[in-house]
C-alpha cells in the first residue's frame, strides 16, 4: 500500500510539472505568436454613428496604428451574434 502511496505522489508531482511547462510554452506562443495588438478599443452599445467615425478616422490617421480591424456584433442573452462582415483591412 505504501509503495502504491509513493507511486501515485511521485505520478501527481510529475504531473505538476509537466502541466507548468505546457503552460508557460502556451502562454508565450499565445502572447507573442498569435495575438499581434496591444490596444484594444471598445466602444459602447448606443455610440452614434458619427463618433464610431471619428474613431475609426482618428485609428487611420495615427501613425502609431500599423492596422486595426472594425468589428460589430451583439449577443443577446440566449442568442446567438449576427454575422460578422468586417470591412478590408485599412493600410
Amino acid at each position: 500500500m505504501t509503495v502504491i502511496g509513493i507511486g501515485g505522489c511521485t505520478a501527481l508531482i510529475i504531473a505538476g510539472f509537466g502541466m507548468r511547462s505546457s503552460l508557460l510554452f502556451t502562454m508565450s506562443r499565445q502572447y507573442d505568436e498569435l495575438f499581434h495588438y496591444s490596444a484594444q478599443v471598445t466602444l459602447a452599445d448606443n455610440a452614434l454613428p458619427e463618433e464610431r467615425a471619428a474613431v475609426e478616422d482618428f485609428l487611420a490617421g495615427d501613425s502609431r496604428v500599423v492596422n486595426y480591424i472594425p468589428l460589430c456584433g451583439l449577443v443577446r442573452h440566449g442568442g446567438h451574434p449576427p454575422p460578422i462582415q468586417p470591412p478590408p483591412m485599412s493600410r
